[in-house]
């Protein structure tokens, strides 16, 4: 009997361990992953504002007013911002709709209709 209860302590400290170290993998793995994203988000508006800056200098070059040129890569501008914006909303949304509901989101629709049920209940005996 000491003998299983030993082992049986063994084996949930053992999980204890092995569900630590995969957690921190994880959460390692999502630290790392967000880095790269935001490295990545970086790199691309230093290059999106080069070629704006690219743009503007041709425009320039070419015969457009300065107060034109500006405008246009103004609007530019703007138009990739708003694309940027709605695709990051539409990829949000997305996310929240693959997410499996949390347990205490049902949980509480239990008790909701149990305390529903309850106060009929207590309507049908006055």
């Amino acid at each position: 009997m000491a003998t299983s209860d030993a082992l049986s302590a063994l084996v949930s400290a053992a999980r204890l361990v092995a569900g630590g170290i995969v957690y921190r993998r994880a959460v390692s793995r999502i630290a790392i992953t967000f880095l790269l994203l935001v490295t990545t988000g970086m790199l691309l508006v230093a290059l999106l504002l080069s070629g704006c800056y690219a743009g503007y200098q041709i425009m320039i070059h070419h015969g457009v007013t300065e107060d034109n040129a500006t405008l246009v890569v103004l609007a530019a501008i703007v138009v990739l911002t708003v694309a940027s914006a709605t695709l990051a909303i539409q990829a949000i949304q997305r996310l929240r709709d693959a997410m499996p509901v949390p347990p205490t989101h049902r949980v509480k629709r239990i008790a909701e209709a149990f305390l529903e049920g309850f106060a009929e209940d207590e309507e049908k005996e006055y």
